[in-house]
């Protein structure tokens, strides 16, 4: 499911922006960040994709 997000104040970006700086809520909520655009680029480095 695609989904636009239009404003910063949307929870769903509140919750990453946590997750992203936060270690302790990573590792409570088993869950993680990736930023698409240099996994990507790390991935094709590796010839992995």
């Amino acid at each position: 499911m695609n989904k636009r997000i239009t404003s910063s104040e949307n929870k769903d970006i509140k919750k990453l922006i946590k997750l992203a700086i936060k270690p302790r809520l990573r590792k409570e909520s088993k869950s993680f960040v990736v930023e698409v655009k240099e996994s990507l680029k790390w991935h094709f480095q590796m010839d992995i994709l």
